[in-house]
């Protein structure tokens, strides 16, 4: 499974004095933050606000707004703001400063927490898999199954037995010959299962094909056939 890291290195300074115009010998406390190592993520998680500082000098002011969501990833430009969209941007350090230690400290946690939810919602988009399959009409995705050749083609698939598909699998009790195989056909971008005979495990392989349903619409199916066949009588069979 793919994983998310962000590693955030940190620097802190005891006191800095600050000699401008604006802000003549004001003493304060500077935090320094770069994103170190970033894997399954761009590196540029720190959102800033850009500003004109006033209207006489027209200086451009940018400040911290906040740690990206893993939607603000995607549209907010990197570097620089797009003047068409808004006047934000992402980078991937950040200096801050503080009156005291103690409100250092907090905005360092504050931001921490902040980023590791960011992991965390990363890790969700980027780890998804199909839990639900919508069709119109309903069985243009049926789900095939039964009996079959060890190598079914894709006229062996279409006479099969067919239900309504649901990414859940299903559960049935049917009973067979002992002279073939089982096989069992899925849309290709539903999640991998297993077939289960009588609640044991079935072994299967496992390959893709091209199905023409009734409608005309050609549609890849994953194909599981045991890779025994399947003894006479009445099973249990189980799709998950």
């Amino acid at each position: 499974m793919l994983k998310t890291v962000l590693i955030l290195k940190r620097e802190t300074s005891n006191s800095v004095k600050i000699d401008t115009k604006m802000l003549p010998g004001l003493a304060g406390f500077l935090l320094k933050i770069n994103v170190d190592i970033a894997h399954n993520i761009d590196r540029n998680i720190f959102v800033m606000q850009r500003d004109i500082s006033s209207s006489y000098s027209q200086q451009q002011v940018d400040t911290f707004y906040s740690v990206a969501s893993v939607g603000e990833m995607e549209w907010i430009p990197i570097n620089d703001p797009d003047p068409n969209e808004s006047n934000f941007f992402r980078i991937d350090s950040i200096e801050l400063m503080f009156e005291s230690k103690k409100d250092l400290e907090d905005s360092w946690k504050k931001i921490s927490s902040e980023v590791f939810t960011l992991a965390e919602s990363n890790d969700l988009s980027i780890n998804t898999e199909p839990d639900l399959i919508a069709s119109y009409p309903p069985d243009a995705t049926s789900l095939y199954y039964g009996e079959t050749i060890d190598l079914p083609d894709e006229s062996d698939i279409l006479n099969l037995s067919t239900i309504e598909f649901y990414s859940d699998g299903f559960n049935k009790v049917d009973t067979f010959s002992g002279e073939n195989y089982f096989t069992v056909a899925v849309p290709i971008y539903t999640s991998n299962k297993n077939i289960f005979i009588d609640n044991v495990l079935a072994l299967s392989n496992q390959n893709d094909i091209t199905l023409v349903n009734k409608y005309g619409a050609s549609i890849v199916y994953k194909i599981y056939t045991t890779k025994e066949k399947i003894s006479s009588g009445t099973h249990i069979i189980t799709f998950k």
